[in-house]
């Protein structure tokens, strides 16, 4: 029986690859997944669609005092 709606489904996956789950949440979803085919069709598109994102997506590199540049124009 599936615990989440579609739309419940695809936003605990995303919050999954995010680490934006407590481990309650985290073992309900992969309960889910692992009793449902379709809940684990749904978690590997969303795996597949990131792998795919950090092959294909690269970052420029920045300096390594950007961050402290940025925190220093924030202050003011």
């Amino acid at each position: 029986m599936n615990r989440f709606s579609t739309e419940e489904l695809k936003s605990q996956v995303c919050r999954f690859f995010d680490k934006e789950l407590n481990d309650d949440d985290q073992k309900e979803l992969m309960s889910q997944i692992h009793s449902c085919p379709s809940s684990m069709n749904e978690f590997n598109r969303e795996k597949q669609i990131r792998e795919k994102l950090k092959q294909n997506v690269h970052r420029p590199p920045v300096s390594p005092g950007l961050a402290d540049q940025i925190k220093h124009k924030l202050r003011g």
